[in-house]
């Protein structure tokens, strides 16, 4: 992603977010209906804690790659989805 390549300069942290996108990309095919079931996935498979993957999720927003909507019964899920597409 180019977006965090320019941002960031230490390789494991560009790995960890490379691979936050690509959870969301893969497991959740780009937008996820609750952002708990998100950070669950990411604590599974990158083994960090619930207060860093928030803080990781708040700098994608900041950054523009993910965006942030409310939906689900009555609005009241936190859902995240991809601005786009990488091929």
């Amino acid at each position: 992603n180019q977006v965090i390549n320019d941002r960031i300069e230490d390789v494991n942290e560009k790995n960890t977010y490379n691979d936050m996108i690509e959870i969301l990309k893969n497991d959740f095919e780009g937008t996820v209906e609750k952002q708990s079931d998100y950070i669950l996935k990411v604590k599974d498979k990158l083994n960090m804690g619930q207060v860093t993957i928030l803080k990781k999720i708040d700098n994608l927003l900041k950054w523009g790659v993910i965006t942030y909507y409310k939906g689900g019964d009555k609005r009241r899920n936190k859902m995240l989805s991809l601005n786009y597409r990488e091929s």
